[in-house]
């Protein structure tokens, strides 16, 4: 039961993330900074961008369930790990990093969005019986639902 990549890679959110991220990056590239923009865009949506990957790659590689929903735990461990590689362990080796208290929330806070906007399973779309041409009296029919 392998996913179609409109899944998830084509969530409106996602798409955003990546449309904002990419302006940001060309505008830096093209010399022009925006200093709040510059300094906390990418931890902000590093969350949104890095799980949504993950999430993807779990449901069409390894569980192979487009319902599979990433759990609070994961998240909050892929929090913790680019809190602590990013913001404790890189800073110390390069001075291309800086350690700052305000991206560990930015990464909080992209991780919320994530959770509450992305990691939604991808339901199936509710089909009629007559799209199905499938008869009331079949067995197929349950009359639970």
């Amino acid at each position: 039961m392998g996913c179609r990549v409109n899944s998830i890679l084509l969530n409106p959110v996602f798409v955003l993330v990546v449309l904002l991220s990419g302006s940001n990056k060309l505008l830096e590239l093209s010399g022009i900074s925006i200093p709040v923009l510059h300094s906390y865009m990418d931890d902000l949506f590093c969350m949104p961008f890095v799980l949504t990957i993950v999430l993807f790659l779990m449901r069409r590689f390894i569980i192979r369930d487009k319902n599979y929903v990433l759990g609070n735990w994961q998240i909050a461990a892929a929090v913790i790990y680019c809190s602590v590689l990013f913001e404790l362990i890189l800073p110390q080796f390069s001075a291309k990093y800086t350690a700052d208290i305000s991206d560990v929330a930015a990464y909080i806070v992209g991780g919320i969005i994530f959770q509450k906007l992305i990691n939604k399973p991808q339901l199936m779309p509710r089909v009629s019986l007559a799209a199905r041409k499938i008869s009331k009296d079949s067995s197929l029919v349950c009359d639970s639902a």
